[in-house]
């Protein structure tokens, strides 16, 4: 997140602080500092507002299904891209077959981190 926030910050979107390095160690001190403030006050929240098992289910939940849908639409734009932009270096294997076989792999786990009762095995 906190490398986002930079790069954010970098272009404008973010306000100009987040772009700050710190001078030895060349980290981006804002969004390091923001991170853990949030990452804390997310922690600190669900542990007093739910038990200790679902407070951490929660989150995780959310993140492994947002993480996998990156993954299926990275899947895609590889393969789009070499379709539609870079036609000359297209390469069935790596930049199709590769992207479908990805996305079929991460179809089932994103709905089953999701928690749809696709399949049967899954309690």
């Amino acid at each position: 997140m906190y490398g986002t926030a930079f790069a954010l910050g970098g272009v404008g979107v973010f306000p100009q602080t987040f772009a700050r390095l710190h001078p030895r160690r060349r980290s981006p001190v804002t969004g390091v500092a923001a991170q853990f403030v949030i990452a804390v006050g997310a922690a600190l929240g669900l542990g007093f507002a739910y038990d200790p098992v679902t407070a951490f289910v929660l989150p995780a939940t959310v993140i492994v299904t947002v993480i996998t849908g990156v993954y299926i639409v990275v899947n895609l734009a590889c393969a789009g891209y070499f379709l539609r932009r870079r036609r000359d270096a297209f390469n069935p294997v790596l930049h199709l077959l590769f992207p479908v076989l990805g996305i079929a792999a991460f179809v089932p786990a994103l709905l089953t981190a999701a928690g749809i009762p696709v399949f049967d095995f899954v309690p």
